[in-house]
């Protein structure tokens, strides 16, 4: 369990944008604060950057297409829906490398999906009109602040609380 956690994520259609430099613990934090606020404990996890090394013995994930990043995170949300699972968006980054931040920005400010809690990483705070959630790390403390959220734990700590996050789907999502 974490040394800190405060306050936590809503459930049911709050949107979080973590944002933070990078190997500061957005995904672990990410997947952290979804597992939580899913009824089931379940997170339907969109991996954009296909890091399949970050979870090759504990997690499943889906590996998009950032070129369809629209059709990819709609059909995510639905899946998530079904399950009862919060969605994780690892990460906009190359999906906005791919189509532009003219294309993402506008689409994610108005994605809400009902009743699923979406957790969306990102290097950069990118106005999107989510709950901002930055992730800072310092030696192996990783500290997440930001509206409602309160959590500070070392790096590994976090890395084993969620490895225990059962996963909805596994496999790639097909078109």
């Amino acid at each position: 369990m974490p040394e800190r956690l405060e306050g936590g994520p809503g459930g049911g259609g709050s949107r979080y944008l973590i944002y933070g430099p990078p190997k500061s613990g957005k995904t672990l934090a990410s997947l952290f604060l979804a597992s939580r606020s899913s009824p089931s404990g379940k997170v339907v996890y969109l991996d954009f950057e296909l890091r399949r090394q970050l979870f090759t013995m504990r997690f499943l994930r889906l590996e998009p297409d950032p070129f369809r990043f629209k059709e990819e995170v709609v059909r995510g949300a639905k899946i998530a829906r079904v399950l009862e699972a919060s969605l994780v968006i690892d990460s906009v980054v190359p999906a906005v490398e791919a189509l532009g931040s003219e294309k993402v920005i506008p689409f994610l400010r108005d994605f809400e999906p009902s009743g699923v809690d979406v957790y969306c990483t990102s290097l950069w705070y990118l106005p999107i009109g989510y709950k901002a959630v930055k992730v800072v790390r310092s030696g192996e403390r990783v500290m997440a602040v930001g509206y409602g959220v309160f959590l500070e734990m070392d790096i590994s700590e976090l890395a084993a609380s969620v490895g225990g996050v059962r996963l909805g789907v596994a496999g790639r999502l097909q078109a």
